[in-house]
């Protein structure tokens, strides 16, 4: 786990989902889903977490429907 790798990217500035990015795996990890084995409290001390989300609860909230949903992913593309 290295949290200084992870930053949290709004593709749409008036808002919407993060999409969570880490340029040091390979393939690149892009997905709106959160990266598995970080918790709500790791999440938000990634680059970008502040802006995209406001408290730990929001960031809860996506985890929980991540475990619902199995995935959030719409496939994001590279930028």
């Amino acid at each position: 786990k290295n949290i200084a790798q992870w930053e949290i990217l709004l593709l749409d500035v008036r808002g919407g989902s993060p999409v969570f990015i880490n340029d040091h795996t390979r393939p690149v990890y892009e997905s709106y889903n959160p990266p598995p084995g970080y918790t709500a409290e790791e999440i938000m001390k990634f680059e970008g977490a502040k802006e995209a989300f406001k408290t730990i609860q929001d960031v809860e909230d996506l985890l929980a429907a991540k475990a619902k949903y199995g995935t959030l992913d719409h496939k994001v593309g590279g930028h």
